[in-house]
């Protein structure tokens, strides 16, 4: 899902800029590079500027609608999307449609 504007422009620049920093300052270990994207692991812990994306009063809701009871973010890692790269589905830990995903 997409939520649009929940995050004002100066602080979203801001947030770009910390992202940036804290994908090239990751150690080898907590990066994966794949054909399609690059993700860095523990993302919970590489600065204050990200605390505020995982509790946004939005984001939450979704999720609770989606997963439908309580739940509790147990990993959060950044994923950049290589250029001209297809973005693919997303990945869900958690069941579709009664079933889990082919891709969990």
């Amino acid at each position: 899902m997409v939520l649009e504007r929940v995050i004002p422009p100066v602080k979203l620049a801001r947030l770009a800029k910390s992202y940036d920093d804290a994908v090239a300052a990751a150690q080898p270990d907590d990066v994966k590079t794949g054909t399609t994207t690059t993700r860095v692991n523990d993302f919970v812990n590489r600065g204050p500027d990200f605390d505020s994306v995982y509790v946004l009063p939005q984001l939450l809701e979704a999720c609770r609608h989606v997963i439908g009871t309580d739940f509790r973010l147990s990993s959060y890692h950044a994923r950049t999307l290589h250029p001209r790269s297809a973005p693919g589905e997303w990945h869900v830990d958690v069941a579709r449609a009664g079933r889990w995903s082919d891709s969990s």
